[in-house]
Order: structure tokens, then C-alpha cells, then sequence
């Protein structure tokens, strides 16, 4: 797992670790600009992370502009549901997002993109 050359991963966080990546690195505009966000137990335990909605929602995504200014997020976040479900070790969870839609994203120019997730997690062995 640590060979994945373009998995862009986060740091390991309660077991888990995230990536966020996208098929190219220039996009026209208006063109969909879709990434795909994967979330993995990297642990040896069974986890157990809740998942409010079961799409890219669940995902908190930053995108910053070359000149600092964060573009505002369209997605419904912070709703849970009590939907969860566990994770065998190794297991991958993957999201696509369409950061146009999502950001409304219409201006050419430079950004920055990361991803975040608050998890619940209950561990078992």
C-alpha cells in the first residue's frame, strides 16, 4: 500500500488514512473536474466509521485558489444519520466528486485541493 504511486495519502489518523487524486492535473473550464477520494483501514483491526449519507457529502473537501481564498463548499455537511458500517483491515472505501458541480468551479487559475473526514470510530479485534 505504501507503493501506490498516485495515492496522494494523508497521514495515518486512528487506522485510517485518505487520498484524494484525479485522473490529470489541467482541466479546461467548465469542464467536470472529478476526483476520487478513497478512505482505508490501514490497522489490523476491524473499524467501524459512519457514513451519514454514502456519497461524496461524507467527504470534506478544501479547495484554496492560488491567492489564498477558499471557495465555498455546496455540499450538506455535519447531518448524520446513524448509518455506520465496519471496515475489515485492508479494506478501501471509495467516493467520486465533481468538484465543478460541488464548488461551482467557472474561473481558470491554480488551486489547491485536500480532503478531510471526521470519524467515528469503535475498534475490535
Amino acid at each position: 500500500m505504501e507503493f501506490d504511486r498516485n495515492g496522494n495519502w494523508g497521514s495515518a489518523v486512528d487506522g485510517f488514512q485518505m487520498s484524494i487524486r484525479f485522473d490529470r492535473m489541467e482541466f479546461r473550464t467548465n469542464e467536470p473536474v472529478v476526483a476520487t477520494i478513497i478512505l482505508r483501514n490501514i490497522s489490523t483491526n476491524l473499524l467501524r466509521c459512519s457514513r451519514p449519507y454514502g456519497d461524496d457529502r461524507d467527504i470534506g473537501i478544501s479547495i484554496v485558489k492560488e491567492n489564498g481564498n477558499a471557495l465555498l463548499d455546496s455540499a450538506e455537511l455535519g447531518r448524520t444519520s446513524g448509518h455506520s458500517g465496519w471496515i475489515e483491515p485492508g479494506v478501501q472505501i471509495k467516493w467520486i466528486a465533481n468538484l465543478t458541480t460541488r464548488f461551482g468551479l467557472s474561473e481558470p487559475g491554480v488551486y489547491s485541493v485536500s480532503s478531510h473526514r471526521q470519524t467515528t470510530m469503535f475498534g475490535t479485534n
